[in-house]
């Protein structure tokens, strides 16, 4: 936040809402790819094996990216099957 304005990577959130509407959901792609790769790093124990719960979120471009960081995918329902197959798993 900088003088009461919220930035989401370096973008102003009400430049956002203006060009796209609200509601309006925003992710930081390199915030995610950090995060990902420094929990992996915090876990030592060998061969494990780290899975995506896509019942969390099942947006596609949030699980490819997490695939491509090497992640595995948590899926139960046909829905959250389908989804994660047509991402990538």
């Amino acid at each position: 936040m900088s003088n009461n304005q919220l930035f989401i990577a370096g973008l102003s959130a009400l430049s956002l809402v203006r060009r796209f509407g609200s509601p309006l959901f925003v992710y930081d792609e390199s915030l995610i790819r950090n995060r990902a790769r420094n929990l992996r790093q915090a876990i030592t124990y060998p061969q494990t094996k780290l899975l995506y719960s896509c019942k969390a979120n099942t947006n596609p471009v949030i699980m490819r990216i997490l695939r491509e960081e090497g992640y595995g995918i948590d899926a139960v329902s046909p829905g959250e099957i389908y989804l994660a197959r047509r991402a990538g798993f």
